[in-house]
């Protein structure tokens, strides 16, 4: 029989993780789906922490865009020697802000429902574990 490789995540001399769980392992406890659910998790704030960093790349895109088209703006105007006006200046102004927290809150919205999903998925095996080691009996042949 091969001998199992330790598990060291940690460098550590002598340190074999799955021995460790191992021994360690409450009666009734399935360490491999407490230790996948969390893998859940941690992929559920990888994809959160995406959605963010998409949104907010979004967002400065956009601040970038706004900005060129401004100081183009500004210099047609400076060179037709014509200036806009106050409350023209005004709107365009309030709607770029509105657009902008538009795309800040749909990255927001998106990572919040990653979010509640895996904290759904997680409530739901709280109270509705599955099944460790039984066979399904929902399947039927026909």
């Amino acid at each position: 029989m091969a001998e199992q490789t330790p598990i060291n995540p940690f460098g550590l001399p002598g340190f074999d993780l799955g021995e460790m769980m191992q021994r360690l392992q409450p009666p009734g406890v399935d360490l491999g789906a407490v230790m996948e659910r969390g893998a859940k998790d941690i992929e559920a704030l990888r994809q959160a922490n995406q959605a963010m960093v998409d949104g907010f790349t979004a967002l400065a895109q956009k601040q970038g865009e706004i900005f060129q088209r401004t100081l183009e703006a500004w210099r047609d105007a400076a060179a037709e020697g014509r200036l806009a006006s106050p409350q023209e200046g005004f709107e365009t102004a309030l709607g770029n802000m509105r657009e902008l927290a538009e795309i800040a809150a749909q990255s927001q919205a998106q990572a919040a429902e990653i979010i509640r999903e895996r904290m759904e998925a997680n409530l739901a095996g709280l109270f509705n574990p599955p099944d460790v080691g039984k066979a399904d009996d929902s399947k039927t042949d026909d």
